[in-house]
């Protein structure tokens, strides 16, 4: 009499629910159930050798792989691709062992500005994976654009003899490095600079200012502080409507000033040099123009400001948009480089090493960004 034990073993796997039957069977006779002798796809057959893509502003193509480490053959396709996205190929079958590149191009056309996330889908019948992507896309520049320069220019660029020899003696820098000074901020061709350092500069009815904004074609203002001869001074292709000098305020000098841009729009700008010697007092100060900063719609503030970016005290419509190797900065208030898409459009632009020596002209570099209206 022949006999058949039958068992059920139930194991829950992800993604689903496999039920697995077995058999024993009389030993006098073969069993009445049919034998499957087809292979079965591995469920982790296929792998991919990224899981992100990312796309910078100026990349168009990237690519992956596709692994088939299964002993088996295995077909696969590309579901779900964004629309400016295009996969080749976009499905096959891979050999067991064998390994397939899939090229990414991307178009941007129809896309805003900013960064753009989704995904692809690599599937088989039993398997999905997905490849997260990020396209950078460039912003349109503003259709009015703002160039602005600070430069801690040491010792006033040692245009007297006192401030030649600290120069050297202290700094191993060129003792008068006026002319160079000039070039390095012609060379940025800005609308708005901010000099930190300009020593002395005020003596001789401001012989040296009007010598330098005459060199550069741009209107000046200098403030000096409560430290004898230290100052600041901006430069400028605006119009200058108005502006405030900080004389008594700061040690070193500070100033304010509002400028008409030829669009018509109104811009606020400050520089300063918060200087170590009277810091603490030079931060009350500081924090005594909170709700002029927090009123600023059109805002620009630079300077040295010997801090590190993180405990300079602005208020939360500000933003940092260039910083230097040092203690320079260039701070822009939340309208300005806003594009309609709600991006800013907020460049850094990196000193020219190669052909100026920057290291003799001063202990700072040149920090610079190119911002604007649209």
């Amino acid at each position: 009499m022949k006999y058949k034990i039958s068992k059920y073993l139930l194991f829950i796997l992800m993604p689903g629910i496999v039920l697995l039957y077995c058999t024993k069977d009389d030993p006098a006779g073969p069993s009445d159930s049919p034998i499957n002798n087809d292979p079965v796809e591995d469920s982790s057959s296929l792998e991919c050798t990224f899981t992100t893509l990312s796309f910078s502003v100026n990349t168009d193509t990237l690519s992956f792989n596709i692994i088939n480490k299964s002993a088996n053959n295995v077909d696969w396709h590309i579901d779900a691709t964004p629309f400016y996205l295009t996969c080749t190929p976009s499905k096959g079958t891979l050999t067991s062992k064998s390994t397939i590149k899939i090229i990414v191009a991307c178009r941007r056309d129809s896309l805003k500005s900013g960064v753009i996330t989704d995904r692809i889908i690599v599937r088989t019948n039993i398997q999905s994976i997905i490849i997260s992507t990020m396209v950078g896309v460039k912003l349109e520049p503003p259709q009015q654009t703002i160039t602005i320069l600070s430069y801690n220019i040491l010792e006033g660029a040692g245009i007297d003899s006192w401030s030649a020899e600290s120069r050297e003696k202290n700094w191993n820098k060129k003792a008068n490095a006026l002319e160079e000074v000039i070039e390095v901020i012609k060379s940025y061709d800005p609308d708005i600079v901010g000099i930190q350092e300009a020593v002395r500069w005020n003596a001789n009815d401001d012989y040296i200012p009007k010598y330098v904004s005459q060199k550069l074609g741009m209107r000046y203002l200098l403030a000096v502080g409560y430290m004898s001869s230290w100052g600041v001074m901006l430069l400028t292709k605006y119009e200058i409507l108005d502006y405030q000098l900080y004389g008594s305020e700061f040690a070193v000098g500070s100033l304010k000033a509002r400028l008409k841009t030829p669009s018509g729009d109104t811009l606020v700008v400050y520089n300063f040099h918060l200087s170590v010697p009277a810091h603490h007092l030079d931060i009350l100060s500081f924090r005594a123009l909170t709700n002029e900063f927090k009123e600023a719609r059109k805002g620009i503030a630079m300077g040295d400001f010997n801090l590190p970016s993180t405990d300079v005290p602005f208020p939360g419509n500000w933003a940092l948009a260039a910083l230097g190797e040092m203690s320079d900065h260039i701070w822009l208030s939340e309208d300005v480089g806003l594009s309609p898409s709600g991006e800013y459009y907020r460049i850094t632009i990196a000193p020219d090493d190669k052909k100026f020596n920057l290291h003799q002209i001063s202990d700072h570099r040149p920090v610079a960004c190119k911002t604007g209206f649209y």
